[in-house]
């Protein structure tokens, strides 16, 4: 990955931190909720346009990742390992790593934020294992999707698996938001990945099931 793409990461961050705090300010604590918590079943499409950023940043960061090793120089990289197994392991460690290392970044920023927007707010208590648990749902979920993506480009041309993931993204939301809203068809959210990042989904899916 380039040095440009882990500075565009972090401008994204600010700016959609700053959205957040423009068209959904209530939202903004130091939970790092406001992240982590991603859309409810009815929400505003600004919000979910904020949202996506995040990941469409990360997403053209990753963009030909894989497929590096299938032409020019990375044949013969390829070639000259006596372990081909390797080479992919190493690609996708170095994956979570960032995904890991953004989303960290991501959330202490949003926390951050959340401290200086409201210096006078009250002290809010977080529940350790929710924060966790929704940190680490996050971070896989993210991870599971870029694996998705660069899998597709071993097939599909890097912009139409770029395309197609993206696409994949959006309306795995959209569908998850109207199932929510409707309160019928939950077993379909099982092949709508993105909305297991959401803790304010996944609660809600949590309940309807017990």
């Amino acid at each position: 990955m380039k040095r440009e793409y882990y500075i565009a990461v972090l401008i994204v961050i600010f700016i959609q931190l700053f959205c957040y705090y423009q068209w959904d300010s209530a939202s903004i604590d130091t939970t790092g909720l406001v992240i982590l918590g991603g859309l409810e079943g009815h929400y505003k499409y600004l919000l979910l346009a904020t949202w996506y950023l995040f990941f469409a940043s990360i997403s053209f960061s990753f963009i030909g990742y894989m497929r590096s090793y299938l032409v020019g120089h990375g044949i013969y990289v390829l070639i000259r390992e006596k372990r081909k197994i390797k080479i992919p392991l190493k690609r996708f460690c170095h994956i979570f790593f960032f995904i890991t290392l953004y989303c960290f970044i991501q959330v202490m920023v949003s926390i951050i934020f959340g401290y200086f927007s409201d210096m006078n707010q009250k002290s809010v208590h977080i529940n350790l294992t929710m924060f966790i648990t929704s940190f680490l749902l996050y971070i896989m979920t993210l991870f599971v999707l870029i694996c998705f993506q660069i899998t597709l480009e071993l097939w599909l041309s890097e912009p139409v698996a770029l395309l197609v993931t993206n696409i994949y993204i959006l309306g795995s939301i959209i569908f998850g938001g109207i199932i929510l809203q409707e309160g019928k068809g939950y077993s379909l959210l099982y092949l709508l990945i993105s909305n297991f990042s959401m803790i304010k989904r996944t609660d809600i899916w949590h309940n309807h099931a017990n």
